[in-house]
């Protein structure tokens, strides 16, 4: 009698979830027109406040009005990133230095490739 041992192996799959990206909410300033804010602004009837005699109403009503001509004038954009919060050490300047980067990067593969030269 012969005895045969079978071995049995089973994958454990021991991925990390991918991390979810997130939405962040904005406003965009980049074609921010402050005269013409300012002209929105003044046109806003504002007297509308003053019928109302509770002030919680009267907050309501200006907020409602204010944010009208926000709205208009920078209005809430959105934005899908990975993370909601950038590690603190990723400031502005290095951000700025990173797209510099990728531009040189860029133009110089763009030349290599122009002399026929390949990755």
């Amino acid at each position: 009698m012969t005895t045969t041992q079978s071995f049995f192996t089973r994958k454990i799959h021991g991925r990390v979830p991918q991390s979810k990206h997130h939405t962040i909410t904005y406003r965009s300033f980049k074609d921010f027109d402050e005269t013409s804010f300012l002209n929105d602004l003044t046109s806003v009837p504002w007297n509308i406040v003053r019928l109302f005699e509770e002030p919680n109403d009267m907050v309501d009503t200006w907020s409602t009005l204010f944010l009208d001509v926000v709205n208009k004038q920078v209005p809430l954009k959105q934005h899908r990133v990975k993370r909601e919060n950038q590690p603190q050490w990723l400031t502005p300047e290095i951000i700025d230095a990173i797209k510099s980067r990728d531009t040189f990067n860029r133009s110089v593969m763009m030349l290599s490739i122009g002399f026929g030269e390949t990755k």
